[in-house]
């Protein structure tokens, strides 16, 4: 129950690393989105805290910004993902 709680906080802090990466790397929100395999509005869910992305979503975001995971996000923020 306390994770449920958390959930909404972490996925902001996610989201604000995510769009801090992909703003760093220079490349659009569609760009990114498609270099992942996810749409615009699953991104954009991620970068808006809507939503908590899966560890696999999560690589593929770092990738398509020419990153790694562990640059990407803390690691206790990568411990929440699923």
């Amino acid at each position: 129950m306390a994770s449920n709680a958390l959930e909404p906080r972490v996925a902001r802090r996610v989201g604000g690393h995510i769009k801090a990466a992909r703003v760093a790397s220079g490349f659009s929100r569609a760009h990114v989105a498609r270099s992942s395999g996810l749409t615009n509005r699953e991104l954009a869910g991620y970068e808006q805290g809507k939503t908590l992305p899966s560890r696999r979503d999560a690589r593929a975001l770092a990738g398509a910004c020419g990153i790694n995971l562990d640059e990407l996000l803390p690691s206790d923020l990568v411990e929440s993902l699923t």
